[in-house]
């Protein structure tokens, strides 16, 4: 018998949590739907991606109000 080498286990390197293709996708359809992106937050313990559009000028905010 022939004693076949073996190949080394591999360590998993954990899910991935989000990928640049996902926030590039998140910010054209932002974009098609006539938004315009303040900035793009990324948490990446947890993946999520949040988009925080631009406030439109005018706009009533009822923080600004009092």
């Amino acid at each position: 018998m022939r004693n076949k080498a073996r190949k080394p286990e591999r360590k998993p390197r954990g899910p991935g949590r989000f990928k640049k293709t996902e926030v590039t996708r998140l910010a054209k359809a932002a974009i098609a739907a006539g938004l315009d992106v303040e900035r793009i937050e990324v948490d990446l313990a947890t993946g999520r991606i949040c988009l925080i559009p631009t406030k439109p000028d005018g706009a009533n905010n009822a923080a600004d109000a009092s």
